[in-house]
């Protein structure tokens, strides 16, 4: 587990009103569903609008399939935001990166995991960096991502997807993500000052210690069903 995540100072102050962006979203790899994504944001005319990153740490899986849209995407890669004054950082280093100002200056982080098509056994500390950002979560990530999240307490502010999200494909995920980004950043704020209880929630509840430990139990009933 990621320990310095959870021993972070445990302090709360909401987003101020009038933040110049809505949402932002940083990758680092090349990843399909991520240039899938960036490629369909930048048809849409949105990515001027958000704050976004696609580094290319890493090598274009070679077997996707490209598009025009897609090949102009990638042909302006990297886009990068900040980098002289922040770094992104590496994988799994979440302090910097929670710190990075893409987060302080916007309301909703789009996460795309690391997988979306696999099952629930890989989620990464990608997932909870708006708890501790105090952003609204707009997850690009495997089926049954949200309801894992509920079952370990989180809001996922289920009202911000369309009905069934979690379980559709990446294309659909993908799609509709471009849709709720596409509604604009007085929308994204608005939604974020009706859910303000709900933001906290999420921050103090990852900070209470009681996440970990429902992890930890988790993994200890699965080695011990294992061994049965």
């Amino acid at each position: 587990m990621w320990g310095h995540m959870f021993n972070r100072p445990n302090t709360f102050d909401l987003k101020p009103i009038g933040l110049e962006f809505g949402f932002n979203c940083l990758n680092n790899r090349p990843a399909p569903h991520r240039l899938l994504l960036g490629s369909k944001l930048l048809e849409a005319g949105l990515l001027k609008d958000i704050l976004y990153t696609q580094n290319i740490w890493g090598e274009i899986d070679k077997d996707l399939h490209i598009t025009p849209q897609l090949f102009c995407f990638i042909n302006q890669l990297p886009i990068r935001l900040y980098e002289e004054s922040m770094p992104l950082g590496s994988s799994g280093n979440i302090g910097p990166v929670v710190d990075h100002i893409s987060h302080q200056n916007s309301y909703c982080t789009i996460i795309t995991e690391t997988e979306t098509d696999h099952g629930l056994e890989i989620i990464t500390e990608k997932s909870y960096k708006p708890f501790i950002a105090k952003q609204i979560p707009l997850y690009l990530s495997c089926p049954g991502h949200l309801l894992y999240l509920k079952s370990l307490g989180f809001e996922v502010f289920e009202n911000l997807y369309p009905a069934g999200y979690d379980f559709m494909t990446t294309d659909q995920k993908i799609q509709n993500i471009v849709d709720i980004v596409a509604l604009g950043k007085d929308y994204i704020e608005d939604f974020y000052f009706a859910h303000t209880k709900e933001i906290q929630h999420n921050h103090d509840w990852y900070f209470s210690g009681n996440v970990q430990q429902l992890i930890f139990q988790r993994i200890q009933e699965y080695c011990l069903e294992s061994l049965a």
